[in-house]
This record gives structure tokens, sequence and C-alpha cells, in this order.
């Protein structure tokens, strides 16, 4: 029940099956279309808060300065800086749509994020900084696991990354 054959199976079962009462399959069909609206503001969070730092509108930035300024910001700026936090949650959700319609095998596109870059920033680098920072109070058995794990995962993430490449049709997919 993965991957890309069970596609619509689900719901096509569940459209075509006379068996079951007419309320019961709208309400089914139903669910099935609120999940995706109510996965991408779970994905869009951390995207959203970065959008919202980069643009100075995070309330932890906005808290910091209002601690610099004593007078408290008047009612037309916090409706102003809402507006803002509203536009910048629009736009992300439309990029994020607009990268789905655009790239349809976007699979291939989080493939390649969690093959390349989630190795490399979640393994490779901290062990790299580590090694490069601590070089000198490591002992020498650490320093040979931890260059045995550097080079793992490096290759893991190279292969993850160039088999995220092939055409479909050659692995067989």
């Amino acid at each position: 029940m993965f991957g890309d054959g069970i596609s619509d199976a689900i719901t096509s079962n569940i459209i075509k099956s006379s068996g079951f009462p007419e309320g019961l399959t709208i309400f089914m069909c139903i669910c099935v279309t609120i999940i995706p609206l109510t996965k991408i503001p779970l994905n869009a969070r951390p995207l959203i808060t970065t959008a919202d730092v980069l643009c100075g509108l995070h309330p932890a930035q906005h808290h910091l300065q209002q601690q610099d300024q004593q007078p408290s910001p008047s009612s037309s700026a916090a409706l102003i800086r809402s507006c803002q936090r509203l536009l910048v949650r629009v736009a992300v959700v439309v990029v994020l749509l607009f990268i789905s319609i655009v790239f349809p095998a976007f699979d291939s596109v989080c493939a390649f994020l969690g093959a390349a870059l989630c190795s490399l920033i979640a393994i490779v680098l901290p062990i790299a900084f580590y090694l490069k920072l601590y070089a000198k109070d490591v002992a020498p058995r650490e320093r040979f696991v931890l260059w045995c794990l550097l080079v793992l995962f490096s290759v893991l993430g190279l292969i993850g990354t160039v088999w995220t490449f092939l055409p479909k049709d050659l692995i067989g997919v």
C-alpha cells in the first residue's frame, strides 16, 4: 500500500462501491480531500517562520524592538503587522502550491532534499565541525570512528542523491 501504485485506489474504491450509503461516501471523500489541506500548514510552518524572520515580522524580533523603544505600538501598527504576517503566510502557501503544480514529480525533489541535504545537515556537517573545532581534544579512537562515520554518510548521501536523479524506468519504479 505504498508508492506510486496506490495513487487513487482508496478514493476510487469508495466512489465506485455501491454497498456504502451515499452519505458515507460523500463524507469519506470530504475527509480524503481535507487531509492535504491540513498538511500544508504543518509542512509550511518552518518556511513561514523563516519568512517572518527574514521580513522582520517574527514576534520575538518585534518583542526585542519593543524593549528598546518604551512607547507601546499603536493599534494601527499592530493591524498592519498582522496583515503583513498574513500576507507572508499566504505567499508561502501559494509558492508551495505553485511548486506542486509546476513539478508534478515533487517526490523526486523531496527525495533529493532528503538524501543530499538532510544527510549533509544532520550528520556530515556536525561531525566535520566537531572535528575541526576539537581536533586536538579528540582521542585517536574517537577520531577514527568519526572519520568512518563522515565517509560512510557522505557516500550514502551521494548515492541517495544520484539515485533520485536516475530515470524511474532504470530503477524499476
